[in-house]
């Protein structure tokens, strides 16, 4: 955990504006302590990630978005089953500058599209099986990536394993687009919510 007063204190030291984005504030406890446990998983296998061992995979796949044309403020649908990859994913697409978009992956495939659409989805981190109620024309119209280690297509495993690249990652502000989060819908048609680093970050209210 941040002492959120005394990281604000640091601030100039390691981040700028009123509070760090949140990648800063993951690389900085990567930094601070990378042999802490970052994510775990028990079933189906164990799977357990230090800070350490996450910091490459990130900037490997971040790297990777960036290098494939992703600019900062487009948006990545991600849906899929809890997992490390999944985080791994979510703190990428921040990284590469760009906006997460999480879809409960528990919606039919055929409404996951409709949301991507709408939200103008440069890509699309899934597991692959959802994709399998896609049109083919959102499947043509974004970038996919699997978040199974084991598929047809280009995996984010794979992604992650690569060394990184040499694009530059732009920096983050409070004020950047960090997610575009829907609402449930329950009176009408989904709404996207749109949320910047600073509102999703510990350190600023």
């Amino acid at each position: 955990m941040f002492d959120t007063w005394k990281l604000l204190e640091e601030r100039g030291s390691w981040f700028s504006g009123e509070c760090p984005a949140l990648p800063e504030l993951f690389f900085r406890a990567a930094e601070t302590d990378p042999e802490k446990l970052c994510f775990f998983m028990l079933s189906p296998a164990e799977e357990r990630c230090t800070y350490g061992d996450v910091r490459p995979m990130i900037t490997a796949a971040a790297q990777d978005l960036a290098a494939s044309g992703i600019q900062p403020g487009d948006r990545i649908v991600l849906t899929g089953k809890n997992s490390p990859m999944w985080a791994v994913s979510y703190f990428s697409i921040l990284h590469a500058g760009a906006a997460a978009v999480p879809i409960d992956w528990q919606l039919d495939s055929a409404d996951i599209a409709r949301l991507a659409s709408f939200a103008q989805a440069a890509a699309v981190i899934t597991d692959e099986d959802i994709l399998s109620g896609f049109p083919e024309e959102i499947k043509a119209s974004c970038r996919l990536i699997s978040l199974n280690e084991e598929s047809s297509m280009q995996s984010m495993y794979a992604v992650c394993r690569q060394e990184p690249g040499s694009a530059v990652l732009p920096a983050r502000s409070c004020d950047d687009l960090a997610a575009v989060m829907f609402t449930s819908g329950t009176t009408g048609n989904e709404k996207g919510v749109m949320l910047t680093h600073g509102n999703l970050s510990p350190t600023y209210s």
